[in-house]
């Protein structure tokens, strides 16, 4: 090209910035000037963690380029040699224990949801959906890029997040206007540093992110993941093969559909184990990728975290055939729709359709949920949420629910509400609510739903002295109070909360509880069969989490409650952490629990005219988990996973519940309660390329309750580890095509 050419097209490129002419980023986390030139530049930083808003000790660069490709952020951390650098390998979505940098957008700049994007130092990868003001799902898993690299001055990152990871409404002008925020830790130290300075702690902060326009692009895609599995039982030495595929097809940003056919329903992952003899069912995170993708706009929450859409229920019952999930804006207005289908003549179908309108300022939503069943009740759920954002501190939030359900020739209809307000200041948080869910109100069908028939109004209130403390250390005093009242008008049983958190420097915290539970009635022991009514308890709790001591970490709980009718318990957790190499991590937690008074309700076959029998057990319980991670490269990952739980359960004193609610104790024997429960997964994970992964699974456990031999503790947790319901040799592949 002759330079008379050439002057004139690297001037027009300088002063336009235009996307053509800029060198795309090499995400290797070595950020070149030439590379970044164009950069918009954040550096003013303030002390998140602890909460003192000041300027950080390290300084923090961030640079954003908005390119074709996507959104690329740099991050240049300082941190000289003398603070000493922590980046271990981690699997994704595990909680880093190093040093990390964040960035937290809302790509629409709606204040509606936001996505987290979390790089360790390590190469680690966490990502997350922000609703609400600070609730966090880390269900999810988007497709985008990162590195780090480590130099004498410090260390940088690199990410790169296709535009085609979220969804976001059409820009109407060759400009986005986004809201983020970025945040660093500094293991070492203990601190956070965050841009603007806000914390996820506070009752607001999605709504207190900064503002920044950026160039606008758009970017198309389609994925067709298919996979196939294949299960050899050990127990019946039999194999079992299945084939399924996830599709995704986004032709612009502010269009996407999704579909699955017979999905995984995560045999490459494991729950935590739990035993559960409350009258409040367990409440499940969702690792299936159909269920996790862009599943954040239907994910309508109350402030109690019940959920109109659970999606654990699809598929849970009967083996699934197929779902369709879309996902759509235009003119402000967002819209979507889903529906899932289960195999076999009992298999359910659920649909739903969400529609709402975003804004900074007012929110309004709608929800409809439809569930058909062949065999259990049909239910239709409408739901209307409204958030408003008043000036730079005030938040209010609501929710109102319509359920209506048929079982039979019977049909049942009822509503529910809740609204939060809430006030930040720099030193303090106020925030308010109120609840009320109607006797009748049932949308567990397709949501979760903890319980009905139920009234409460709490406030919740933080301060955070902004005084210098002498040992440079920050304290927040933290005070929640609930009322709590059916439908009825039965007084429940109220409660105040109170705690202290110490925030060290160098990190690690302890914690100060204090609980105090007013008299009242228990609706929902006998599991409808009357009220029971509870004397006043009082409990304490102390939490120590210790900051990084060398390779180790260690916590410890102690805690004294009133179970029962009376009796006190006592319960103990520790945690130790232990980062062998930077490939290698190691975590074992044990909790131990000892009751004079467990109360645990019998069933319906052992119900004496209209009084429910109950037991009061002298109870040991005890739990273990160790996880165990070895990362040698990161396509490699081999994760090991063991859990055990014993109760351990006897001396029971019999109780009839009178017709006032009164407990009356008896002279009826009742048998000892023994639980054993077990589970372990040794998983190997290798990446070919996002979106191609080979898993290879190994997995046994099961559960055992015995009511007739009485065993001390001890063999108790020895013999757990015998237990075998389940044991199986999992192959999987998926090959994103």
């Amino acid at each position: 090209m002759p330079k008379s050419f050439l002057i004139p097209a690297i001037f027009l490129c300088v002063i336009a910035n235009n996307a053509l002419c800029q060198a795309e980023v090499d995400v290797d986390g070595v950020v070149e000037s030439t590379e970044w030139a164009g950069a918009q530049v954040i550096d003013t930083f303030a002390l998140t963690y602890p909460y003192k808003l000041t300027k950080p000790k390290l300084n923090t660069v961030v640079k954003i380029l908005s390119l074709p490709d996507g959104l690329a952020i740099a991050f240049i951390c300082e941190q000289p040699i003398e603070v000493a650098r922590n980046n271990p390998s981690r699997p994704r979505d595990a909680t880093p224990n190093s040093d990390t940098v964040s960035a937290v957008i809302d790509f629409d700049g709606s204040s509606s949801r936001a996505y987290e994007f979390t790089v360790g130092a390590g190469g680690a990868q966490v990502d997350s959906i922000l609703s609400g003001e600070n609730s966090f799902n880390k269900d999810w898993d988007g497709v985008w890029q990162s590195a780090v690299a480590q130099n004498d001055a410090g260390w940088t990152a690199e990410l790169l997040i296709p535009w085609s990871t979220v969804p976001m409404a059409k820009s109407k002008s060759e400009n986005r206007s986004i809201r983020l925020s970025f945040d660093r830790a500094v293991w070492a130290l203990g601190e956070y540093y965050s841009y603007p300075g806000i914390s996820a702690a506070q009752s607001r902060y999605l709504s207190d992110f900064a503002e920044l326009a950026i160039a606008s692009y758009e970017q198309s895609s389609l994925s067709v993941v298919p996979y196939l599995s294949t299960r050899y039982d050990l127990i019946g030495r039999s194999t079992e093969s299945r084939a399924g595929a996830d599709v995704s097809w986004r032709p612009s940003s502010n269009f996407g559909l999704t579909a699955t056919v017979k999905p995984d329903f995560g045999q490459v992952e494991s729950d935590q184990l739990v035993v559960n003899f409350d009258a409040i069912e367990v409440a499940f995170s969702d690792k299936r990728p159909f269920f996790t993708e862009n599943q954040s706009f239907f994910d309508v929450r109350d402030r109690n975290q019940n959920q109109l859409i659970y999606t654990r229920r699809v598929g849970a019952q009967n083996e699934l055939d197929g779902a369709a999930k879309l996902t759509a804006s235009t003119n402000g207005f967002e819209y979507g729709a889903f529906a899932a289908t289960e195999a076999d003549a009992s298999g359910r179908d659920f649909f739903a359709l969400r529609a709402l309108v975003p804004g900074e300022a007012v929110s309004v939503g709608y929800l409809l949920t439809k569930f058909d069943s062949p065999v259990d009740a049909d239910a239709l759920v409408q739901g209307v949420d409204l958030k408003l954002r008043v000036g730079e501190r005030q938040a209010f939030d609501s929710l109102v629910i319509m359920s209506e359900r048929e079982l039979g020739r019977e049909t049942s209809t009822d509503f529910g509400a809740t609204a939060s307000w809430s006030y930040t200041e720099p030193a303090w948080d106020f925030k308010g609510g109120v609840t009320h869910y109607g006797k009748n109100l049932n949308f567990n069908d397709f949501g979760y739903l903890a319980r009905a028939n139920f009234n409460n109004i709490s406030t919740a209130t933080s301060w955070r002295p902004q005084k210098a403390r002498a040992d440079g250390g920050a304290v927040s005093y933290n005070l929640v109070v609930d009322a709590n009242f059916n439908d009825q008008g039965l007084r429940l049983s109220d409660q105040v909360f109170a705690y202290r958190q110490f925030d060290p420097v160098g990190g690690g915290f302890h914690q100060s509880q204090f609980l105090w539970n007013r008299a009242g009635n228990d609706d929902l022991i006998s599991r409808g069969n009357g009220p029971l009514k509870r004397s006043a308890r009082v409990q304490w709790r102390e939490v120590y989490r210790s900051p990084q001591l060398g390779k180790w970490r260690h916590g410890i709980s102690l805690q004294n409650l009133e179970e029962g009718l009376g009796g006190r318990a006592w319960n103990v957790n520790v945690s130790e952490s232990y980062q062998a190499t930077n490939a290698l991590s190691l975590e074992l937690s044990a909790s131990f629990r000892r009751s004079s008074d467990w109360l645990v309700w019998r069933g319906q076959d052992l119900i004496a005219g209209n009084e429910s029998l109950f037991a009061r057990y002298r109870r040991t319980l005890f739990s273990t988990n160790l996880n165990a991670n070895w990362i040698p490269t990161p396509k490699h990952e081999l994760r090991l996973k063991l859990q055990s739980l014993i109760i351990n359960a006897a001396d029971a004193r019999a109780v009839r519940l009178g017709a006032n609610g009164s407990p009356y104790q008896t002279d009826e024997v009742i048998a000892p309660l023994q639980v054993r429960n077990f589970g372990v997964q040794l998983r190997y994970r290798y990446e070919f390329a996002p979106l191609r992964e080979l898993y290879v699974v190994y997995a046994r456990g099961g559960i055992d309750q015995d009511r007739e031999a009485l065993r001390d503790s001890v063999e108790l947790f020895q013999d757990s580890f015998d237990l075998r319901d389940s044991d199986q040799f999992l192959l999987k592949i998926r090959w994103g095509l």
